[in-house]
């Protein structure tokens, strides 16, 4: 992460991370960044973001691999938002439901603990609707929302907290639909711990870890004896490193 000034490279900022992470590029595709310690520019926002993060760990086994279930029936040769013919088409049929398990790889739930799902989705043919269920060994449908996929790919997000005596996840979590006959595209469901999505972690068999970013300056390097920084004519604090948080 190159400084402007001075230009001989001591004044750059050192990123660490030691695991490869993805990131929105300037095409609006999810891209993975396999090399460790390479800042992440995002366009997610269309505008460029320096994304740091800290760790997050994707509890389901198999990202973007659903079972079909209940007359629902899954197929892989949509374009997904990683640009590949890799996102999961189901279709809804009517009858109660109908649809996809998501397959939870940990089935462990930690109790009394804020959890975030997320994933893409968009509208193939239908009305876009669709429901996510979630459950645990104590609560039934802990999580029962609604969602309309439109005809563009969006990440739809949903926060919830489990009970006190939580211990695991149920086995009839799922992407359902009751009424309608209608076609809907997925792709990288995402379970962490936490309020709030972070950046996509792909899995494929096993749950995945992406680890911590910090981002730093070493100022002994430059020989500066000191620093001021003036905000509209206020001294404030000079930045040095860049918190994951």
């Amino acid at each position: 992460l190159y400084s402007v000034l001075p230009e001989d490279a001591s004044g750059d900022f050192d990123v660490v991370r030691g695991s490869g992470a993805t990131r929105v590029n300037s095409l609006g595709l999810i891209e993975l960044i396999t090399d460790t310690n390479t800042p992440r520019i995002d366009y997610t926002s269309g505008s460029p973001v320096l994304l740091v993060e800290p760790q997050a760990t994707n509890l389901c086994f198999d990202s973007n691999v659903f079972d079909a279930v209940s007359g629902g029936t899954t197929s892989n040769n949509e374009l997904s938002p990683d640009g590949t013919t890799n996102a999961i088409k189901i279709f809804f049929s009517t009858g109660a439901n109908s649809g996809a398990k998501v397959k939870i790889g940990s089935s462990t739930a930690t109790p009394s603990t804020d959890y975030t799902i997320s994933f893409y989705a968009k509208n193939f043919s239908g009305d876009g609707t669709f429901r996510l269920r979630l459950d645990t060994d104590t609560q039934s449908t802990l999580v029962n929302e609604n969602f309309t996929a439109t005809s563009e790919w969006a990440r739809y997000t949903h926060a919830f907290t489990t009970d006190a005596a939580a211990s695991s996840f149920g086995s009839s979590s799922r992407f359902r639909n009751d009424t309608d006959n209608n076609e809907v595209l997925f792709y990288g469901v995402q379970l962490e711990v936490g309020s709030l999505a972070t950046s996509y972690i792909p899995t494929t068999g096993t749950i995945a870890t992406r680890l911590a970013e910090t981002i730093s300056v070493d100022l002994t390097s430059l020989s500066v004896s000191s620093i001021t920084e003036t905000i509209d004519g206020v001294e404030q604090a000079p930045i040095t490193s860049i918190p994951s948080t």
